[in-house]
């Protein structure tokens, strides 16, 4: 029997023997699930032909699909997604978050976390129709805040690169001949 990479003994049998159909064979890591023969096997040898005659039934495989679960998209509505084994993933892009740039998705496979690219590959993802999560990453935003003195000096560094909702400690008060700083 053809079963491609899938290790199954050929069978010799007698006229009127019971035959062994193999079920549920699997090609482990390749990202693909058994559907059945080309042909309908015979469960019993009867009319094979002639004496000796091969009869050689060949497995038929179809691409694993797997559901991509997105997570951590904040305001985001983002639908799971249908994969297939063997395609590319268009990943949605342009996601928006308050104080944050959308970096794109991450995913642990095989216990290893990874960036991964727009779009993206689906390779053997596991069993069929499992749920991959994929997690958004996002980037907070920068700022930079200046402080003008209005022709006086700061002995504090100025300007000041803030995080996006972190709060800005107010320099000491500047200096200027003949003036007095008030807020």
């Amino acid at each position: 029997a053809d079963t491609g990479d899938v290790s199954y003994e050929n069978q010799k049998v007698n006229m009127g023997d019971p035959i062994e159909v193999p079920e549920n064979l699997a090609k482990a890591g390749q990202g693909l699930y058994f559907t059945g023969w080309d042909e309908t096997p015979l469960t019993t040898a009867t009319d094979m032909g002639d004496h000796g005659d091969v009869i050689t039934y060949t497995a038929q495989w179809a691409n694993e699909t797997y559901v991509l679960k997105f997570t951590n998209v904040y305001d985001n509505t983002v639908a799971d997604m249908p994969v297939e084994y063997g395609t590319d993933a268009d990943l949605p892009t342009g996601l928006v978050r308050e104080g944050y740039s959308f970096l794109g998705w991450k995913a642990t496979i095989d216990g290893v976390e990874q960036n991964l690219d727009n779009p993206w590959y689906i390779e053997d993802l596991g069993e069929k129709g499992d749920t991959i999560a994929l997690e958004a990453r996002w980037n907070i935003q920068r700022f930079t805040v200046t402080f003008d003195a209005d022709g006086g000096t700061f002995t504090a560094t100025n300007p000041v690169t803030q995080a996006y909702g972190t709060n800005v400690t107010e320099p000491a008060a500047p200096s200027k001949t003949g003036y007095d700083f008030s807020h």
